[in-house]
């Protein structure tokens, strides 16, 4: 962790090499990384800011790349750090400039040089997150568009082949969700089917994989009322569930979603097993969601509603109506 004595230490280093003499360029590159190291640190941000006006200034001093590499990483850690202070501050600004970063870090890795999957996925991530924000289509069909470039760079048995796959099959599952073209759900559901074959059983994300394909599987039914999609998303759920014991903190979730699906799957088959499992998931739901949890309310009437489904999928109605005469037989006076 670097300390105020190594800022200290660096600030003077930069002082004794002024503008236009050799060394000021690394000068300001170890002033803004010891002032990012802190902020990692201490998560103050000023020292943040800092770290980003002295990378600004590095970078004035590489306007083209020299061949030492200079010029990229000035490029890449401003990148970083304005990417950190859009994450906590939200300032669109910051994410533009990240993104023009990345495009010029882009040229700098043509096609056929290293590390041109990086800067492709880096881009889209970072395109991924302005259309969060601003909902432009041209940013999601751009980053599925550049996700698909940098997932032929890495084939099967790359080690990050399966990050690609993640974010392409989440871009495609939010143009689906905006535009309902059935083929961008298809392929979501294709690629998550092949991240689950590189996450087996014991890798740290296969939980998180198996509740994707699952919520992916669901929304094709809901489209399409294939039952077998429905099937399969309960099958997954039931999987993901086991990998999130108790005091997993997303147990409630995924408690949650299957009870969606088995209720989904009661209201089609009408069968009262997949009914009162929901059932008794919800409950598991609101053991986890405690008084003052923003969402009880929801679960509570969740319940409600399913108990008296179940009430009236049970009760024996023509039983019931024999014991309680026609009104036109009520005798003189009401009932006792």
């Amino acid at each position: 962790m670097a300390s105020t004595d190594d800022v200290s230490h660096e600030r003077e280093n930069l002082e004794r090499r002024p503008a236009g003499e050799d060394g000021r360029y690394d000068a300001l590159f170890d002033l803004a990384w010891t002032h990012y190291e802190r902020y990692e640190a201490r998560r103050e941000i000023d020292d943040l800011n800092e770290a980003i006006d002295l990378h600004r200034a590095a970078l004035k001093l590489r306007p083209v790349e020299n061949g030492m590499g200079n010029r990229f990483t000035s490029l890449h850690n401003l990148a970083v750090c304005l990417s950190d202070r859009y994450d906590e501050q939200g300032a669109v600004g910051d994410l533009e400039e990240v993104i023009s970063l990345l495009r010029a870090i882009l040229e700098l890795r043509p096609p056929g040089r290293p590390n041109r999957d990086t800067a492709l996925r880096n881009l889209a991530i970072c395109l991924k997150k302005r259309f969060d924000k601003q909902a432009a289509i041209g940013d999601l069909d751009e980053a599925i568009s550049l996700l698909g470039a940098a997932l032929a760079l890495r084939p099967p048995g790359h080690p990050r082949r399966h990050a690609t796959l993640d974010s392409l099959a989440a871009c495609l599952d939010h143009r689906f969700n905006g535009q309902a073209a059935i083929s961008d759900l298809d392929e979501a559901i294709s690629l998550s089917r092949a991240i689950l074959e590189v996450r087996p059983p014991g890798h740290p994300d296969r939980d998180a994989t198996l509740r994707s394909l699952a919520t992916y599987l669901k929304c094709r039914f809901d489209k399409q009322a294939t039952i077998s999609d429905l099937d399969e998303a309960i099958s997954l759920s039931r999987a993901a569930l086991e990998l999130r014991p108790p005091g997993h903190p997303c147990r409630d979730v995924t408690l949650d979603n299957l009870a969606v699906y088995l209720k989904s799957r009661f209201d089609k088959q009408a069968a009262i097993g997949d009914l009162e499992e929901a059932i008794s998931l919800t409950r598991a739901t609101l053991q986890l969601r405690p008084l003052g949890h923003p969402d009880r309310s929801k679960y509570l009437y969740d319940l409600a509603r399913d108990l008296w489904t179940k009430f009236q999928k049970q009760v024996d109605m023509p039983g019931l109506h024999a014991l309680t005469p026609p009104l036109g037989q009520v005798p003189e006076g009401g009932r006792d």
